[in-house]
């Protein structure tokens, strides 16, 4: 049998020529998505061409999903005693939901949903009343925190308006708000095939079918992590031995305007290099986005100002000038500016809410003036009045020779 099949009839339509190492790829996507419907189609056809290895794949995961139980059904078989342990040990003693699995052999998923649905019989979760990040969620989003609050960088459950369950920091959820479910953000129902390459450090609990009705989901980073060797200088490591020595005797430690009194993170010196970097590194990813947000701002505002004639009108009297002189010639300025605010302002708000993550309009007009100055120093994409080369030697020739009578 060659890799291409041939054609064949079956009863009147002609089925097309189809590659096996295409035919294959799509079967492994399918198999990851679990859609069993459309697992038992492939699998006719994998027998029709003759594709043994898709067939014999597509045996086995059809096999695997049907004999797969619910979480709800596995949730049903685990001892009430047992449920109410890890609930003390979640809510009262902050045991993660990682090591939770591991101490009592139950799959990750079933933890978060014991904690969900026995979460409202207990009332012995820490206040967070304290936290602006936490009482902000709650006043701008309708994510539900399903855990005691143990600081803004430390990971917790939450649970979004379609049921989706996920582990973030208050820190990432604040920042992030109403998309800071990982499975909302990506995944429209009408876009999913589309997107699904965006998930390959994602875990799926649950079929394509019943995702976007409530199934668990969790994003598998932390399974991701790797080490680095760092050596600091002679100087460094003293300021580290000393910074770790005092704030240990404190119990307590802020840096960054993030403060904590994780005993965990006093355990060592390796501990406490590790918090330090991660919140250093998620300010700095802060101002990373902020500037990739200003950045693309500018872009679309260099592009308007040549689409649109009212902004372009005023824009052409101010490219006239050198950009070192616009100070003096402030009415024009202030006439584009006032132009951009009429004519784009709102339509690239709108495109950034729908296109980005983390923005709402106080982010949007603190970053606005500072794209359109950005703005000024991006070249006009759509050149104006410009003779192509076989246009230039045209009029060259016309005027060294006149025209040819």
């Amino acid at each position: 049998m060659t890799k291409l099949s041939s054609l064949c009839i079956i009863g009147k339509k002609d089925i097309m020529p189809i590659n096996e190492e295409d035919f294959l790829k799509q079967v492994e996507y399918e198999i990851r998505v679990g859609e069993l419907k459309k697992l038992v189609s492939l699998k006719k056809t994998a027998a029709i061409r003759n594709f043994e290895i898709a067939r014999v794949k597509l045996n086995k995961a059809i096999e695997n999903l049907k004999n797969v139980k619910s979480i709800q059904e596995q949730v049903s078989s685990i001892s009430e005693e047992k449920k109410q342990r890890i609930m003390d040990k979640y809510l009262n003693e902050g045991v993660s939901l990682d090591k939770l699995a591991i101490s009592y052999k139950i799959k990750k998923t079933l933890i978060m949903e014991i904690i969900e649905k026995h979460l409202p019989e207990r009332k012995r979760i820490r206040s967070y009343s304290d936290s602006p990040i936490i009482n902000s969620i709650k006043e701008n989003t309708s994510l539900v925190m399903l855990g005691p609050y143990r600081g803004d960088l430390e990971r917790i459950l939450w649970r979004c308006e379609n049921g989706h369950k996920f582990e973030a920091s208050p820190k990432n959820v604040g920042r992030r708000g109403k998309r800071a479910c990982p499975l909302c953000a990506f995944n429209e129902t009408n876009r999913w095939n589309k997107n699904f390459h965006q998930f390959k450090n994602a875990r799926f609990f649950g079929t394509e079918a019943n995702l976007v009705e409530g199934a668990t989901f969790e994003l598998d980073t932390g399974k991701f992590k790797k080490q680095l060797n760092l050596r600091l200088k002679e100087e460094s490591q003293r300021q580290l031995s000393e910074l770790y020595e005092y704030w240990k005797g404190k119990g307590n430690f802020k840096f960054l305007n993030i403060e904590t009194n994780n005993a965990q993170i006093f355990s060592s010196t390796v501990s406490f290099s590790k918090f330090i970097l991660e919140t250093a590194l998620e300010h700095l990813n802060i101002d990373y986005e902020n500037e990739k947000q200003i950045d693309l701002l500018a872009l679309w505002i260099s592009k308007k100002r040549i689409q649109i004639p009212e902004i372009k009108e005023k824009w052409i009297k101010l490219k006239n000038y050198k950009l070192e002189d616009w100070t003096l010639h402030s009415k024009e300025l202030d006439d584009y500016i006032k132009s951009l605010n009429i004519f784009s302002k709102e339509e690239l708000f709108n495109e950034a809410m729908t296109d980005w993550v983390g923005i709402n309009k106080d982010i949007f007009e603190i970053i606005w003036p500072v794209a359109i100055k950005r703005s000024h120093l991006i070249p006009d994409e759509i050149k104006e009045n410009t003779e192509t080369d076989l246009d230039l030697k045209m009029r060259r020739l016309k005027d060294l020779y006149g025209k040819n009578d």
